[in-house]
């Protein structure tokens, strides 16, 4: 495998897109997941998202996505240009930067809270004893089991980041994702 120069984890200023003390808090409307058919029912026979091949416990930088049970924006909402957080939503990014804590294998990189999912770039170091599927299911079903209702599809996406180039632009894509919501191909309007 060919080495490249690792980039030190930057992070992005979050409070531009969700601040973490002034903003307003949404409630959940109990019907909200019977509202948002999404395209999760559709997707019976999909493909399994990993390389074969690969380790997913080894020494690298990993860009996730992980959506919303039937896409529906369980996480807030863009009013005026800013992203509302509900309670959920505060409670997801809360259990997302803690996960350094739990796993000190783990590095977070940029990451982005949207409506219905969220992207992130996680670092995993050489003493990695859990897997990324390891990482991110212990993430969900946290969140799941915290809030008693069915909050994340199946699976999640991931992409192996492979070099400089690749890093550079996922997270320029998690910094610009906010501004870029109404076209965002999990837009949903709510």
């Amino acid at each position: 495998m060919a080495t490249w120069p690792i980039i030190p984890p930057r992070r992005i200023n979050y409070s531009e897109y969700a601040p973490q003390v002034s903003h307003p808090v949404i409630a959940l409307s109990p019907d909200i997941l019977q509202n948002h058919s999404g395209k999760e029912a559709i997707m019976k026979n999909r493909k399994y998202p990993r390389l074969k091949h690969h380790n997913y416990r080894a020494n690298g930088a990993y860009f996730i996505t992980l959506v919303c049970y039937r896409r529906a924006p369980l996480f807030g909402q863009f009013i005026a240009a800013e992203l509302c957080l509900t309670l959920l939503g505060d409670y997801v990014i809360k259990t997302w930067r803690a996960l350094p804590q739990r796993d000190s294998s783990i590095t977070l990189d940029a990451f982005v809270l949207m409506p219905n999912h969220l992207h992130g770039i996680i670092w995993l170091n050489e003493s990695a004893q859990r897997t990324l599927l390891n990482i991110v299911n212990w993430f969900k079903a946290e969140i799941t089991r915290e809030t008693g209702i069915k909050v994340w599809q199946r699976s999640f996406y991931d992409r192996v980041i492979r070099d400089e180039r690749e890093l550079l632009a996922f997270r320029k894509y998690i910094e610009n994702n906010p501004k870029q919501w109404e076209w965002d191909r999990l837009y949903v309007n709510g």
